[in-house]
């Protein structure tokens, strides 16, 4: 009787899920992207950056493999599949009221029973003894990703580029015992191997942990509680400690913009649902902080790949207001989220130093206050630039190109690529 019970609730739900989908396709059909602090404009929408920055020969197509022509039908066929796909993917999820609800059931029962693996979907969340949650990172040694940036480094060097790897420090670090037993670990392990490969090869990097821990010893005040993003006070500090890098390698950089007592601390209580805490009860809606130069301020911002091309002060630029009150999309209002390409200029800086940051989402809270210290930054996401970044350099010579990415891992590469 039990099973029949479930069965019909169960079909119930589906049948209301998806029937919301489809109502909420028919009334917001084609709704436009929000964005934030968008103004009007005449720039036009960059979809594709292949044509922009264009791949050498050798680097489009793989040794021993064949280019093989796809005809434009198919071509065709295949563009609206994936626009199909995007579609259904956005309409019975993010648009779908019940989704969120839906997708708490594993956290509630996990939460009810106090289980410290909590599975959702294909995600394993696992709750840490001081109370925090993380995704685990076990041992998984990429070995394309360190050749493939051990030759990026290569083909910067004759061109009198310097470069270096800011290693974000990662929730899923095993070192600090918090960690309860039977969940695969290798962090640690890995981080040691990752950097002894780039000391042999003469590889520069800036370790993000010691940095933070040196500020304060707790490692998860950098961190949300039920997120695996830096919170804005690390990326405020690693922000500081990345222009005194950029110093050291003969570059100028106004690191006392970074001073804390040029900023105020702003605070938007229960506005941000972190990417583990979306798998659990409402409870684990947090607070979210962010810092606002006191001084005057004045950048210009463009992101081809949504149009924008704006200039005004820090919180019209670099921050999305909007986004602070909206608690899926509250970590976007830093840096408008993840894009392609971003370039910013900081129009009130003296110095004339360029940099470009090859980034995952860490690095989103801690590049608008890094744009504080030099006048170009350049911000490119590897999983989503589909131009060449190495013909990019060419076209910008950037004084340093930094990447913030965590130890690289199997499954990962795709950040790696560096072409």
């Amino acid at each position: 009787m039990k099973k029949k019970i479930f069965t019909i609730y169960f079909i119930v739900l589906m049948a209301a899920m998806g029937g919301i989908s489809i109502a909420t396709f028919v009334t917001k059909h084609c709704p436009e992207t929000f964005q934030g602090n968008k103004k009007s404009t005449n720039v036009p929408v960059i979809e594709s950056f292949e044509e922009l920055y264009p791949f050498e020969k050798e680097e489009r197509e793989l040794p021993g493999t064949k280019k093989i022509s796809i005809p434009w039908f198919l071509s065709k066929y295949l563009k609206k599949v994936l626009h199909a796909e995007a579609g259904i993917d956005l309409y019975t999820k993010e648009m779908n009221p019940l989704y969120e609800p839906f997708m708490s059931i594993p956290g509630w029962y996990n939460e009810a029973t106090k289980n410290d693996i909590i599975i959702n979907g294909s995600s394993v969340i696992v709750r840490l003894s001081n109370g925090y949650y993380t995704f685990p990172f076990p041992y998984s040694r990429s070995e394309k990703s360190w050749n493939s940036l051990l030759d990026f480094t290569k083909w910067l060097k004759p061109m009198g580029i310097k470069f270096f790897h800011m290693i974000s420090a990662d929730k899923g670090d095993d070192s600090f015992g918090t960690f309860p037993e039977g969940i695969p670990q290798g962090y640690e392990c890995l981080a040691e191997e990752y950097k002894a490969y780039l000391d042999e090869n003469g590889i520069d990097y800036l370790m993000a942990k010691p940095k933070l821990l040196a500020q304060n010893s707790d490692f998860y005040y950098w961190f949300y509680k039920a997120d695996h993003h830096w919170n804005v006070h690390a990326g405020l500090q690693m922000a500081k400690e990345s222009a005194k890098k950029i110093k050291e390698l003969g570059f100028e950089a106004d690191i006392d913009a970074l001073k804390r007592e040029n900023f105020t601390l702003s605070i938007y209580p229960n506005s941000f649902i972190g990417s583990l805490g979306r798998a659990m009860e409402p409870e684990y809606i947090e607070d979210m902080e962010v810092y606002f130069p006191i001084n005057d301020t004045k950048f210009h911002i463009q992101i081809p790949s949504q149009g924008l091309d704006i200039r005004g002060n820090f919180n019209e630029t670099l921050i999305v207001n909007e986004y602070l009150s909206m608690d899926n999309s509250s970590y976007r209002a830093f840096l408008h989220g993840d894009n392609p390409l971003i370039m910013i200029e900081n129009e009130k800086v003296s110095n004339e130093t360029r940099l470009l940051v090859i980034k995952q989402s860490k690095a989103d809270i801690m590049c608008p206050y890094l744009a504080n210290t030099i006048r170009y930054l350049d911000v490119i996401d590897p999983r989503c630039f589909n131009g060449s970044i190495r013909s990019f350099i060419k076209q910008t010579r950037p004084d340093v190109v930094m990447v913030c990415i965590d130890v690289p891992w199997e499954g990962g590469e795709k950040s790696w690529e560096l072409k």
